[in-house]
């Protein structure tokens, strides 16, 4: 009967308690005060939990999954997709990045535009937190190297508030109930940390309607290039030799006939080597961030 009368569940993947969750998670109750927040359903996923008693995180129904320190983004994000189905909920699911502050009327704005279409995953429009008023992303595209992000320019004569897009991020990503399936979990075994746009293209080959709301703003410091290669601590060398080794050759991903949003690859051989090349590119991309980090350490 609980499942029945949610009428939004928030999954935000985290790796403990940050200030930057508590500002999102304030945020996100004036969100959804039009809405109650007593309808709200707040999943947490926390990969990094020091505590034994439990964390109040502001919601009247909240659910604190505790997982292992390895889990990372993906596996966090698996887990909220796996306590979405076993509590059989029949309502959109945001899913939201702990850093990522929704601005005013961002789920209003987002659950607005789902009623529009039958099956979705419609993300924010992300701006700069520091900077308002600048646009950091309007959505993603795919070329011959991989994803990009849709430049400015070609959105200007673009009169929808949608704007289509080939995958989407997860940092504000409003997803309709029937999507949220297996095919969507990564791997339980080696997950991935840095494909949040497999899950969006796998949801438009299922025929969502895959887009960014421009209505709809939320406000990230993700684009900040340092805080990025904090990765590299000591204790994230694993997140190396995941992002690295292991990722590129995930069997869901060529079960699923595609490989990232790279290339959509029906043949496993044509796959294997689009992972072998994918592979190289992703060390040679993970060293250039590795170098860079250096070079700012030492300026």
């Amino acid at each position: 009967m609980q499942a029945l009368s949610t009428r939004l569940v928030i999954g935000i993947p985290i790796h403990g308690c940050t200030p930057e969750l508590s500002r999102t998670l304030e945020a996100i109750y004036k969100n959804v005060l039009f809405i109650g927040t007593d309808s709200v359903q707040l999943i947490i996923a926390n990969s990094f939990a020091r505590h034994s008693a439990p964390v109040d995180y502001g919601f009247s129904r909240q659910t604190e999954l505790v997982l292992s320190e390895y889990s990372y983004w993906s596996g966090s994000v698996s887990a909220i997709y796996r306590e979405y189905r076993d509590k059989s909920y029949r309502c959109p699911l945001l899913l939201m990045n702990h850093d990522c502050v929704p601005g005013h009327n961002c789920i209003s704005n987002l659950l607005e535009e789902s009623e529009k279409h039958s099956l979705y995953a419609i993300h924010a429009q992300l701006n700069y937190l520091h900077d308002p008023s600048k646009i950091w992303w309007l959505g993603s595209q795919i070329g011959l190297l991989g994803t990009c992000s849709i430049p400015q320019s070609q959105t200007l004569c673009i009169k929808s508030s949608l704007i289509l897009s080939s995958s989407t991020m997860g940092q504000c990503l409003l997803i309709h109930p029937d999507l949220i399936d297996s095919t969507l979990l990564y791997e339980s075994v080696l997950p991935h940390y840095f494909a949040d746009s497999v899950q969006t293209t796998l949801m438009r080959r299922k025929g969502a309607i895959v887009g960014v709301l421009r209505t709809a703003i939320a406000f990230t410091d993700q684009s900040d290039y340092e805080k990025k290669l904090n990765r590299w601590y000591s204790g994230h060398i694993y997140l190396f030799i995941h992002r690295t080794l292991f990722a590129p050759w995930t069997n869901r991903l060529i079960t699923a006939r595609v490989f990232s949003t790279y290339v959509e690859i029906d043949n496993k051989i044509q796959a294997i080597l689009a992972a072998i090349f994918v592979a190289f590119a992703t060390v040679a991309i993970t060293l250039k961030d590795l170098m860079v980090m250096l070079l700012m350490k030492l300026v």
